[in-house]
């Protein structure tokens, strides 16, 4: 499925009239995972990790999908969706002291935001970072310049993903 996503994403950015197919193709596959995540064990215990979209970017099957192989990792997650301001993210941040906090970003006008949230994010003890989505792929940078310190981008799919940041919050 996630092929399809792509291709229609780039007929997107190409300047074809593609919002038909990929919101049929998308409201299909959200359903299908909210199935999934309804039946997997949620952990109760052991470290947790955030996830979440930043302000202005409604993409979020890749941000679910990686909350959903995360929590069939036996990671506890709170998945908090699309759009989701700063002000409040920081406060969940605050308030659940997660061991981890995912950011996602799919448009290439939100790969700013994504940076800003994630050096605020990275400012709180204790909390590592992790950023990703289709804004970082075409452009591993921001304004020409690395992620700042802290702050790591996520290239792989979702899976392998999950893999590393079970693997960087359980330390092994």
């Amino acid at each position: 499925v996630m092929p399809t996503l792509y291709a229609i994403g780039q007929e997107w950015c190409d300047g074809k009239d593609v919002v038909v197919p990929e919101h049929f193709l998308s409201n299909i596959l959200r359903a299908q995972l909210d199935a999934v995540w309804r039946l997997t064990y949620q952990a109760v215990d052991g470290p947790g990790v955030l996830v979440a979209c930043v302000p202005g970017e409604h993409h979020e099957l890749g941000p679910f999908m990686l909350a959903l192989f995360l929590r069939r990792r036996g990671v506890r997650v709170l998945y908090l969706g699309q759009n989701t301001d700063a002000p409040s993210l920081l406060r969940a941040v605050q308030g659940t002291k997660p061991a981890a906090v995912c950011l996602s970003a799919t448009l290439p006008e939100n790969r700013a935001p994504l940076v800003e949230l994630a050096q605020a994010v990275r400012a709180i003890p204790g909390v590592q970072v992790f950023v990703g989505g289709q804004a970082l792929q075409t452009v591993p940078a921001t304004n020409g310049h690395s992620l700042p310190a802290g702050i790591t981008a996520l290239h792989e799919a979702g899976s392998d993903a999950a893999t590393i940041i079970k693997r960087s919050i359980s330390g092994s």
